[in-house]
């Protein structure tokens, strides 16, 4: 029997992942800090732990939801506002502790694991459009870490090759089921050339494309409608 490790398993988009995977049958295990056992995937000794816990676990995929949002203060003028240690802590979270999950699951599961899917943003390619969030400075931190996370997927794409592993981002625009935003949805759909948001199911739908695939490595799958293009 082997399993999918889902990371971030409480969030917005995890959570609905979760259910896919359920309605699959798949055998999942689940890696969060509202999970239980609570696992703080920024600490190497408490991600070590979980693998430990569920060594006779054969983890053959891996799905990283886990993040934090690119929320600041809503004070920020300019990004002399923007604390460090907030800045740090969002690419611990969002970047070093999807390596340190891949790490670690590498270690314990070398020759079973296969497939690995890191769930990353539109920002990962473009930089927010200010005028989406009424000229809020948003979180630099956000986008660096989410560009940073395609520019691990793309390096460990390379270095896990050798043991037929396939590691590749998903990178969704706004997702329609997390936006409860009405005047937001209609403002950011007019930079869409496709004129649609981003949903749950069509994230879905890759995810399982990527699981099928056998010679796609080190790609980021943006799906957004064309908003990155223009």
């Amino acid at each position: 029997m082997s399993y999918i490790l889902l990371t971030g398993s409480s969030g917005a988009i995890g959570k609905e992942i979760k259910k896919f995977l359920l309605r699959k049958k798949e055998n999942i295990l689940e890696l969060d800090l509202l999970g239980h056992p609570s696992v703080d995937a920024t600490n190497e000794k408490s991600v070590k732990e979980f693998f430990e816990i569920h060594k006779n676990k054969n983890i053959a995929k891996i799905i990283n939801c886990i993040g934090i949002p690119d929320a600041i203060p809503l004070t920020a003028k300019t990004i002399l506002d923007i604390d460090i240690n907030y800045f740090k802590k969002m690419i611990d979270v969002n970047l070093n502790s999807i390596f340190l999950i891949i790490k670690e699951c590498y270690r314990n599961n070398k020759g079973i694991l296969n497939n690995i899917i890191n769930i990353s943003s539109i920002y990962s390619v473009v930089s927010p459009r200010l005028d989406l969030y009424n000229d809020k400075i948003k979180n630099p931190a956000y986008t660096a870490s989410k560009h940073g996370l395609v520019g691990l997927t793309k390096h460990l794409a390379v270095i896990l090759a050798k043991d037929n592993i396939k590691i590749n981002c998903i990178s969704p625009g706004g997702v329609k089921e997390t936006i409860n935003d009405q005047c937001f949805l209609d403002n950011y759909k007019k930079h869409i050339p496709l004129n649609d948001i981003t949903t749950i199911k069509e994230i879905e739908t890759s995810i399982q494309y990527l699981f099928s695939m056998n010679n796609i490595t080190g790609q980021n799958i943006v799906i957004a409608g064309g908003y990155s293009i223009i």
